[in-house]
Order: C-alpha cells, then sequence, then structure tokens
C-alpha cells in the first residue's frame, strides 16, 4: 500500500473547482482583518457583478472558516520561528561584539604602564563590556543563577573602580595567572 501524505489543511481540495479554489486563495490572502465573503467577492469578480451566493456557497462547501483558521496559525508559527531566529542572530552579534571589546580592554590593559592615564579608559571598557554581557546574558539564565552572577559582577564592577591603576594591572596579571596556571 502506498504512503499518503495528508494535504495541510489550506491546501486544495479535489473537489475544488479551479473557481472556487481561486475564491479562497483570494479570501485566504486578504488577512485577518480585511477577510470576509464580501471582500472576496469584490476581489474576485471587480467590477463585474458576480454572484455572492457562489462565493458563500464555496466558502460553505469547502470549510473556508476552518481551513483559513490552520492557514493563520501556520502563519503565524513560521513567522514567530523567524522572529526568534533574527532575535537570536541579533543577541549573537551583540554578545561578539561585547566579547570584542573584552578582549581589547584585556590587551590594551597588559600593555599599559600602571600610571598611564589610559589605564582609566580602559577600565571604563572593560566596565562597558562586562556590563553590556551581563544585560545579553541576563535573559537566558535560570533565576537562582542570574541573582548570584549579577552580584558577582556588580561586586567585581565596584571593586575594579575602586583599584588605582598599578593595582589594576596587578589584578589583571594575576587574574591571567590564574588562567593559565
Amino acid at each position: 500500500m502506498k504512503d499518503m501524505i495528508k494535504p495541510e489543511e489550506w491546501e486544495r481540495r479535489t473537489s475544488e473547482t479551479d473557481r472556487a479554489w481561486n475564491a479562497f486563495t483570494t479570501y485566504r490572502d486578504l488577512g485577518a482583518h480585511r477577510r470576509s465573503l464580501q471582500a472576496t467577492h469584490d476581489a474576485v469578480y471587480g467590477e463585474a457583478a458576480g454572484n455572492l451566493r457562489y462565493v458563500e456557497v464555496w466558502s460553505s462547501e469547502h470549510e473556508w472558516v476552518k481551513r483559513v483558521r490552520a492557514w493563520d496559525a501556520h502563519v503565524d508559527e513560521r513567522v514567530r520561528e523567524k522572529l526568534v531566529a533574527i532575535r537570536l542572530g541579533a543577541v549573537e552579534q551583540r554578545l561578539a561584539a561585547t566579547n570584542k571589546i573584552l578582549k581589547f580592554a584585556l590587551a590594551a590593559l597588559s600593555n599599559l604602564d600602571a600610571s598611564d592615564t589610559q589605564a582609566r579608559d580602559v577600565t571604563a571598557l572593560l566596565k562597558l563590556g562586562l556590563e553590556q554581557q551581563r544585560r545579553e546574558l541576563e535573559p537566558y539564565d535560570r533565576a537562582e543563577r542570574q541573582e548570584a552572577a549579577r552580584a558577582a559582577i556588580d561586586d567585581a564592577l565596584k571593586e575594579l573602580e575602586k583599584l588605582e591603576p598599578d593595582a589594576l594591572q596587578q589584578r589583571y596579571r594575576e587574574v591571567v595567572a590564574r588562567a593559565k596556571g
């Protein structure tokens, strides 16, 4: 026995004539806010005095309302999937930019003389990168870890703000040494 794939609810039915199918696709494509049998009639027949009764019969016989609900749900699901993909892509781009900021700031910090005035600028850049990273990741963390991570980052930022350039550079060396060791 040959496997039959059930057609989607909104696809053309075998009993649907060309005129009925054309009217249905017009009805479907009018969109939820404009969709009506009268609007379908007007779109299909234009200025001609077509019979609204044909549209009413086709709608009833071929279950247009049911089919269009299925179509709208299908389209809505595709739109939501696309929006999620776009949003995730935007988050990934912002995180990549944030990571570049952090790498730049850490590299710049390792090359600065402790008495250099640029150390404060690098610290500000590092702070900006950490804050942005926290904002991007915050919605995706589990609630219980979110508070702990936020507190740890806030504490680290407060500590960094208090440090003089030479102490900041020493702190950076310690972090690098721990990371390597």
